[in-house]
């Protein structure tokens, strides 16, 4: 079956502490799970342990 919530990608440089990487954790973690997907691409890394802020477990990296 398809999925109907739409996939929200967000493609960052890297994923560090830092005020725009703050906004996309505030983002998905407030945005309803059962209207919106997530994913993140950091296009250098992602930092060990910033990840783990998202609060969702069906955000992919």
């Amino acid at each position: 079956m398809r999925e109907l919530r739409p996939l929200v990608m967000h493609l960052v440089y890297s994923f560090d502490v830092g005020g725009l990487e703050n906004g996309v954790v505030n983002l998905i973690n407030r945005m309803p799970p059962e209207r919106y997907r997530h994913t993140v691409v950091a296009l250098t890394r992602c930092a060990e342990g910033f990840c783990e802020r998202i609060r969702r477990e069906d955000v992919g990296f």
